[in-house]
């Protein structure tokens, strides 16, 4: 998902991250919050399954009050939401064409 040298397949190279069946796991109803966060990461990366995103996204909210994610896990959420925010290296993405990368 975040590269420092974007390549070709790096996109289909991530994909078995998001099957149907490590995607049905995380969004289990006892799904902890790195898993919560990794499913709807997947549902934009994969740019499926949006219909639920918002109630996935309350349920992930809440996780914080009832269990306190552990350094690592904040640290591996904050790279990603970065990559989120670079659009997993898109080119045409919102930042690169606004000129906020150069």
């Amino acid at each position: 998902m975040i590269a420092t040298h974007p390549f070709g397949t790096a996109c289909e190279s991530v994909l078995p991250l998001w099957s149907q069946t490590a995607q049905a796991r995380r969004s289990a109803p006892d799904a902890r919050a790195p898993e919560l966060f990794v499913f709807l990461h997947g549902l934009l990366f994969t740019n499926t399954q949006l219909d639920g995103f918002s109630a996935t996204l309350a349920r992930l909210l809440e996780r914080p009050d009832i269990e306190e994610p552990e350094g690592r896990e904040w640290t591996m959420m904050a790279a990603v939401n970065i990559g989120a925010l670079l659009e997993y290296g898109r080119s045409q993405g919102v930042l690169r064409r606004t000129g906020a990368l150069g």
